[in-house]
């Protein structure tokens, strides 16, 4: 008998691997319509709260509020409660949250590969969650009900806001392989961009390539989970 300590960082009964999924959300699995001024939609949101909001606020959200490492997800609250007090404006951080949450909350609707994409999820009994860069807490979940998908069909949903880094940080994926109970060698992540969702191949995991607008294009996932 082997005098090893059991291997902790399995999910896993009697040595078998279990493989967990993982998907990006924006440009994957929903497409979002873009603000063409950020800083405007945020401060009408704001102003439709009923904070003052002068001017000056907009140069103000658009420059950087916090020294800190480029690789640092500053939450877009606290970026923008940070943005209102430099020009005179004290507002709660519950407050700004929710005006960011209106401001941002636009057009949503599931890319043609999505329901092919679910339907994979749904057939199969492996751990998933959605992995997705995405700077305020919350808008990954609000996004995913906006486009008519249960986010209860995911064992966990994860945003870069609450992980404090972006992909392709390898913290991310990592993060994600903590939620499912998994190592992140066990992650297959699937995304659109080779760029960031690539970089789970860096930590051991596998990325599978999808074009949003080709449903044939997880073919590849589809064999991976089979």
């Amino acid at each position: 008998m082997s005098n090893e300590p059991p291997n902790t960082f399995k999910f896993s009964f009697i040595d078998e691997t279990v493989v967990v999924l993982s998907v990006d959300l924006f440009g994957t699995l929903v497409s979002a319509a873009s603000r063409r001024s950020p800083g405007e939609a945020v401060a009408y949101a704001l102003r439709a709260r009923g904070h003052e909001v002068p001017p000056s606020f907009l140069s103000a959200y658009r420059s950087h509020q916090f020294d800190v490492h480029p690789t640092v997800e500053v939450p877009l609250q606290q970026h923008t409660r940070a943005a209102l007090r430099s020009v005179g404006i004290d507002a709660s951080l519950q407050s700004v949250h929710a005006a960011l949450l209106d401001a941002f909350d636009t057009p949503v609707s599931p890319t043609p590969v999505a329901n092919p994409l679910l339907e994979i999820l749904a057939g199969t009994d492996t751990p998933s969650a959605v992995l997705s860069n995405c700077s305020l807490t919350g808008l990954a979940s609000q996004t995913i009900a906006r486009a008519g998908v249960d986010p209860a069909g995911f064992d966990a949903i994860v945003s870069s806001v609450d992980i404090g880094v972006r992909k392709p940080d390898a913290r991310c994926f990592r993060a994600v392989a903590a939620q499912l109970g998994a190592d992140v060698a066990d992650v297959i992540h699937v995304g659109d961009s080779p760029r960031t969702d690539g970089g789970v191949a860096n930590v051991g995991g596998r990325f599978v390539h999808v074009d949003p607008h080709d449903p044939t294009s997880i073919e590849e996932l589809q064999q991976a989970v089979s």
